[in-house]
């Protein structure tokens, strides 16, 4: 579902982007975007389970890190796999850098608490509206997760230092 929406909004796009002869660093940034978050919507809210068996035990976890230690210690015991626990933690950083990166080109000569406070709605956003889509379905398959939000916030913040090493060329490329 999440490939069929970003499908028909990315050729609706390109559409457009014909028809107001946008420019080629133009289609590439909006381009990219949308194939990212159509990645993003796909990763975070998909499958959708209505199988209300597989209700996690605790559907909010407001302590911070406790996730992240959780997953660790079972990895340690030898009751997860290390590849499970890398994607669980880093998969949460990782899938947030193209965010980092690609705001500062969308959104420029903002100031930095602009790009701080996006790293934190962001990430915020996703987990608010898992915990959503968790209660409209009656299985909270999908939980609120704080470490999640961390992880996703430390994600953007490492985008946007590699927006920052960027070579002026390339900024200049998306900027013009």
């Amino acid at each position: 579902m999440a490939f069929t929406v970003g499908g028909i909004t990315f050729i609706a796009f390109l559409i457009i982007a014909f028809l107001k002869k946008y420019r080629l660093s133009k289609k590439i940034l909006i381009g990219t975007w949308i194939i990212y978050h159509t990645f993003v919507v796909a990763v975070t809210f998909f499958p959708l389970i209505l199988d209300s068996t597989l209700v996690s035990p605790s559907p909010v976890e407001l302590t911070p890190l406790h996730t992240t230690r959780l997953f660790i210690s079972c990895w340690w015991r030898g009751l997860i796999s290390w590849q499970y626990m890398t994607v669980q933690i880093f998969g949460n950083i990782l899938m947030t850098i193209p965010f980092g990166i690609m705001l500062p080109f969308l959104y420029k000569d903002k100031i930095k608490t602009f790009y701080i406070s996006m790293a934190l709605l962001f990430p915020l956003l996703i987990e608010w509206f898992q915990l959503l889509l968790g209660i409209l379905t009656k299985t909270m398959y999908r939980t609120f997760d704080v470490d999640d939000i961390l992880l996703n916030f430390l994600g953007v913040i490492i985008g946007y230092g590699i927006y920052c090493l960027m070579p002026k060329k390339i900024k200049k490329f998306f900027r013009t």
